[in-house]
């Protein structure tokens, strides 16, 4: 509908021209507008107007506005002529129309064809309504522009009524009249610039309209891509905060690992200082038993010949222990050096926490050594201490105590108490009581002196047999 209005609007300025051309007519040929008939409200002259010449020029304007005047009179007669015909064209192809669409009709099965030719048929119907409204439309401007005209006669005859009295205002008569005659023709030109502006408005209008919708195709991409954007700027804020809040576990708990190793580090120094303890009396236990050796060689040189097989083992065996304290004062060196190494070490936590283990089991295995030969020191002790052929030892009674000492754990009270009885069956002063830990020298707690050997040996063997059975 909106192409039908632009084909029935453009054809407007070109029916306005020779609107143009009829009004410039007079000017060209004035003969031949006397001829033509004066109409119904044709001013009459009188005789006593006819003097001057002033009277002659406005005589001739009023007869060139005259001129006009019939001539826009033709031209409505025309026009309404050529509607006329226009609307029995129209008529005409209206009803030729309707017989082929009556043949086509007939011819044509499908229901769909015949609708498609009534919605033509319905549009061309438009089209021509159309075009007769625009002509109704001219038509009207038409009587507009004859009443404005009317009017002008109007205004002319009051002049010429007052031409006598007024004689002064002729010049700006004339002048009005040139104007209105101006202004007349560009009304004309603005008419057809309007036209012309109009139709090209309305291209621009249907490029805008092509441009607003491919803006609105754009804007709806742009609003799709900010959608995804946003997700995907969401999605990559949430892994980025998770990867913040997993940085921030490992960090604490890499804080507590360090203060673990720390920890560690402090109890493998206290442990180091313990063994060092240790090794210290194993050291002077040793001095011990060589000075006793030394003793109770001096003491037993009438039983040297018959024990000096056993000697050479036993000093075979304090060699061998030598060396394995030897070994033990290495390993401690090494230890050291290692913990050094482990405090420049401390971030590698895994390493660390692994040598940590291997040093504590080589550590546990140090004490069970050094404790091994603290016993057998003792045991080596008892058998020198006996020096008189009165004194026999039984070997499997011995070793029976000393497995027995070994093989219990530290913290079970029987442990003292096997010791106790190995003190007691190979009589140990104070001195060697004190060593072993069984009394206290300074605060005597544990005094157990010759006093207490009331309870003599086959009562406290008795005594250890009962709790071994029944446990």
């Amino acid at each position: 509908m909106a192409k039908n209005k632009k084909k029935a609007s453009k054809p407007k300025p070109e029916k306005m021209e020779p609107a143009k051309t009829d009004c410039e007519a007079p000017e060209s040929e004035p003969a031949t507008s006397h001829q033509e008939p004066a109409p119904e409200n044709a001013i009459e002259l009188t005789d006593n107007d006819k003097t001057g010449d002033d009277e002659a020029g406005l005589r001739k304007e009023v007869e060139r506005l005259q001129n006009e005047v019939s001539n826009l009179r033709q031209q409505l007669e025309k026009q309404t002529k050529h509607g006329s015909k226009d609307e029995k064209d129209e008529k005409d192809e209206k009803d030729e129309k309707d017989e082929n669409s009556e043949k086509t009709n007939k011819e044509v099965k499908d229901e769909e064809e015949l609708t498609t030719k009534l919605a033509k048929i319905q549009e061309e119907r438009d089209q021509f309504e159309n075009q007769y409204n625009s002509l109704l439309s001219r038509l009207s401007s038409m009587k507009s522009v004859f009443n404005k005209m009317r009017e002008s006669q109007e205004e002319l005859e009051s002049c010429q009524e007052q031409l006598r009295e007024y004689e002064s205002q002729n010049l700006s008569l004339r002048n009005k009249l040139e104007n209105s005659n101006r202004e007349h023709e560009e009304l004309q030109n603005t008419v057809v610039t309007l036209n012309q502006e109009v139709s090209g408005l309305n291209d621009e209008c249907e490029s805008l309209s092509q441009e607003l919708s491919e803006a609105v195709e754009k804007s709806s991409k742009f609003e799709e891509d900010l959608k995804t954007l946003s997700s995907h700027n969401a999605n990559e804020r949430h892994t980025w905060e998770t990867k913040f809040k997993e940085l921030e576990l490992l960090l604490s708990n890499m804080k507590q690992d360090m203060e673990s190793l720390k920890e560690e580090r402090e109890d493998l120094k206290q442990r180091l200082e313990k063994s060092e303890r240790l090794k210290e009396t194993s050291e002077a236990n040793l001095a011990e038993l060589e000075r006793q050796l030394e003793l109770q060689q001096q003491a037993g040189e009438e039983t040297i010949s018959e024990k000096a097989k056993r000697i050479q083992t036993l000093e075979a065996q304090i060699q061998e222990y030598r060396i394995k304290n030897e070994k033990i004062e290495l390993e401690r060196v090494n230890l050291l050096s290692q913990v050094e190494g482990m405090r420049e070490a401390v971030e590698q936590k895994e390493a660390l926490q692994q040598e940590c283990k291997e040093r504590l089991l080589q550590i546990g295995k140090l004490r069970h050594e050094a404790i091994i030969l603290n016993e057998h020191l003792t045991k080596a002790l008892a058998m020198l201490k006996k020096s008189s052929d009165s004194e026999t030892v039984d070997k499997e009674l011995i070793s029976n105590l000393l497995i027995s000492f070994v093989a219990i754990p530290r913290a079970d009270p029987k442990k003292f108490e096997v010791l106790e009885l190995i003190s007691s069956f190979l009589n140990w002063d104070d001195d060697k009581k004190q060593q072993a830990g069984l009394i206290y020298a300074a605060n005597g707690q544990r005094s157990n002196t010759n006093g207490s050997r009331t309870q003599n040996f086959v009562s406290l063997w008795t005594e250890f047999l009962e709790k071994e059975s029944v446990n």
